[in-house]
């Protein structure tokens, strides 16, 4: 009895694994850089990543991979085999598995004048989406967030109308400066610098 209760255990842990690991999705992260080169032959996408990484990224070898992927941020992006026009600033979309980074989207955000930044959140006003914080080594910063602005969480990436920093955290991130306001692109928490 206790030998078929056993193996029926065996089975139900097994049938558990197999449909875990068949549900998984990938977790989407960015990271903002200097467009290099599209190569579709070699399925590689290379950027000059911003925070000094290595900016090199594969390209899917499956168009069927399940992603954690904010669909706010997805609409806004374009296929890595389809950025091969893009030039200037952009946001990489992908994912890690340990051993490479898989690139699954690509976003333009152009020529302009962006400038990196990194500090500690003070305050943020929903209302008016506007954040204070404390920048390293230098003053109190207001930053504009907007819809369009990509907020990279460890729970993977979502838009700023989802943003929710909480006083204290540490963050990196790519702002441009519009109608004299900074307007932030791209905010990464600690360990994912910009």
């Amino acid at each position: 009895m206790l030998k078929r209760t056993i193996q029926a255990c065996s089975i139900v842990i097994a049938f558990s694994v197999c449909a875990a690991s068949a549900s998984a999705q990938w977790t989407v992260h960015a990271l903002a850089g200097n467009m290099r080169v599209v190569n579709v032959a070699s399925k590689t996408l290379i950027i000059e990543a911003n925070d000094g990484t290595d900016g090199i990224f594969q390209l899917p070898q499956n168009d069927k991979i399940k992603l954690s992927f904010d669909k706010d941020v997805r609409a806004a992006t374009v296929a890595p085999e389809k950025a091969t026009g893009d030039a200037g600033e952009v946001i990489v979309f992908f994912f890690d598995d340990g051993n490479a980074r898989t690139v699954v989207a690509v976003e333009s955000i152009g020529a302009g004048t962006f400038e990196k930044k990194a500090g500690t959140v003070l305050s943020f006003n929903r209302h008016d989406h506007t954040l204070v914080m404390q920048t390293d080594g230098g003053p109190h910063e207001t930053i504009t967030i907007s819809d369009k602005t990509v907020v990279d969480t460890p729970d993977g990436v979502v838009s700023g109308h989802k943003f929710d920093p909480h006083p204290g955290e540490h963050m990196h991130l790519l702002a441009e400066s519009k109608d004299g306001q900074d307007q932030a692109l791209l905010i990464r928490f600690d360990g994912n610098r910009i």
